[in-house]
């Protein structure tokens, strides 16, 4: 759990799906429902200011106390900047401009969908992992104090198997899950800063919520049921329900305070 104490600046980054420049299919963050929307309903209120008192502006009137009334809302500055089709790679080589630039104190790391629908290397160590770890070194050593909340890459190919209660996953969903949990855990085998990444890390599963949420609505054999529920095209959050389910999630792992 991270702490979004008021005035701080929380940044989303990342690929399409963060993106505010791809039309429907990106912008999560700003989505009705969406993260940004939650987070200004977070309650937080300031106590009024004590009861002091002003000088009369007119002679022969007397002091009067006055209580200032309390300040209500939040003052979170969030932030989005997402490429379409970037891989962790190509985020790992920008992020002076992707991040560093934002001067975030926390940094919402959307990535990986593109490298695991793609021929990036996603075994243990390999490539996805090394250039992953790359990033959370680069926050590390130029935002001190920053944490960040490491997102899965949500669910893909989102269509019912005839045969069975699970959704077809042939594009590695899960594959995507454990190689970040190793890196928030601090059990890669990458990474400069690897042992003290569970200290400014957390993992933010988006895969596992999605799938339990696919299996309560499955419907009754031979009945028909419209596809893509979370997801719009198989892959980016579908426009309502889908970008309301991310911002949910993210919800949990941020203490409004």
């Amino acid at each position: 759990m991270v702490n979004a104490t008021n005035l701080l600046r929380i940044h989303g980054v990342g690929d399409s799906i963060t993106s505010l420049l791809t039309g429907p299919a990106g912008n999560y963050l700003g989505a009705p429902g969406g993260l940004i929307d939650r987070s200004r309903a977070a309650p937080i209120s300031y106590g009024a200011a004590p009861t002091i008192n002003y000088i009369p502006a007119k002679l022969g009137q007397t002091v009067q106390p006055y209580s200032p009334l309390p300040q209500l809302g939040r003052r979170q500055v969030i932030t989005a900047y997402g490429v379409g089709g970037r891989t962790v790679s190509g985020l790992a080589a920008d992020l002076q401009a992707s991040i560093y630039n934002w001067k975030p104190n926390i940094v919402i790391l959307e990535i990986g969908t593109n490298d695991f629908g793609g021929s990036t290397d996603v075994t243990p160590g390999g490539v996805f992992q090394t250039q992953y770890s790359l990033c959370l070194d680069g926050i590390f050593q130029n935002l001190p104090g920053c944490k960040v909340l490491c997102l899965t890459p949500p669910i893909r190919s989102e269509a019912w198997v005839a045969a069975g209660p699970h959704l077809a996953d042939g594009l590695d969903t899960w594959a995507g899950l454990t190689r970040l949990q190793e890196l928030c855990s601090g059990t890669s085998t990458v990474g400069t800063f690897r042992t003290l990444y569970p200290s400014f890390c957390e993992l933010v599963d988006l895969i596992t919520p999605a799938f339990a949420y696919e299996r309560i609505m499955q419907p009754v054999a031979g009945t028909s049921v419209t596809p893509f529920e979370l997801t719009q095209d198989s892959l980016h959050p579908s426009v309502y329900l889908g970008k309301i389910f991310h911002g949910t999630t993210i919800m949990q792992h941020i203490n409004w305070s």
